[in-house]
């Protein structure tokens, strides 16, 4: 059960990179078209006399580079599918079409519930458990191996000594039977204090188990609490570079700023935008996390 929870928390965080990297393609592709339309506006103002020959190149340049960034954002997705594929043991479809989306799932997460949860659902603990019962019992039935002990056995014959079908009469005979070990040179104690200490091992092994699952709750809803605040600021952010790269434009087209300022701008949302979808992709991430963790299937229900 461990290793198909794993596998499945594997395969679930391998879709999340799956769909990161295909959001990743949607950032560059925008980056390459608001270079282009920044070179028509460039060259339109070059043509008027409002910039030089060096502006037109300059976003030249920037906007070769955005190219190259999409085709690695492209190589990204490739690998993505093949790392998806190889966790679910099949071949990679010459088409493939991605179903769902990078979005924000709210979810309220109580420390203490979650640690509850991981104590009944975790099936190391479960284990554990049952070994413990088995060990008990071992001891148990070691210690009555020296002890004595009653057997009551019976039987009940119904027969006819001859070979007619009259005169049957029924016999019934029972034994008791009283089995008292003799000395054993102390090996049934020795088994004993074996068995017993073969518990206290299972139990500090289960100990040990249970501290480092809860250890990994905590960090594991830590994770999320950043996330979970992460994706507020940085969404924040992405409204904030929207506006001022819009601004940015207006004011240039206008010769009021410059065209290393209308590229900050630019750059700026890329960033804000790779930053959000980074952070939603990890929120997403940490929540599977807490599901292995605690050993729930869906922690939003």
């Amino acid at each position: 059960i461990k290793v198909r929870n794993e596998l499945i928390a594997q395969i679930k965080e391998s879709f999340y990179h799956l769909l990161l990297a295909e959001q990743m393609i949607s950032i560059s592709q925008e980056a390459v078209e608001v270079t282009e339309e920044h070179l028509k506006v460039t060259e339109a103002l070059y043509q008027e006399g409002k910039v030089s020959q060096y502006d037109v190149s300059r976003v030249k340049v920037q906007l070769a580079n955005a190219k190259t960034s999409l085709i690695k954002a492209k190589n990204g997705l490739k690998l993505a599918k093949e790392s998806l594929f190889f966790l679910l043991n099949k071949e990679i479809p010459d088409a493939v079409d991605i179903q769902g989306k990078l979005e924000y799932l709210p979810a309220e997460i109580d420390l203490n519930a979650v640690l509850k949860e991981a104590s009944a659902n975790r099936p190391e603990i479960k284990q554990m458990a049952l070994q413990k019962e088995i060990g008990s019992s071992l001891i148990k039935l070691t210690k009555a191996g020296n002890k004595p002990n009653i057997a009551l056995t019976g039987n009940y014959d119904w027969q006819n000594d001859q070979l007619s079908t009259k005169d049957w009469y029924d016999t019934w005979q029972a034994l008791l039977v009283l089995n008292v070990p003799l000395f054993d040179g102390f090996s049934t104690k020795a088994k004993v204090k074996q068995s017993e200490f073969n518990l206290k091992q299972i139990q500090l092994t289960e100990d040990l188990i249970t501290e480092s699952i809860k250890l990994e709750v905590k960090q594991a809803f830590l994770n999320f609490q950043q996330a979970k605040e992460s994706i507020e600021a940085q969404k924040e952010n992405v409204e904030t570079a929207k506006e001022n790269l819009r601004i940015a434009q207006e004011r240039y087209k206008l010769g009021l700023m410059s065209n290393v300022e209308v590229r900050d701008a630019e750059l700026t949302l890329t960033q804000a935008e790779t930053n959000y979808y980074q952070v939603l992709a990890d929120y997403l991430i940490v929540l599977v996390k807490l599901e292995k963790a605690t050993g729930i299937t869906n922690i939003h229900e």
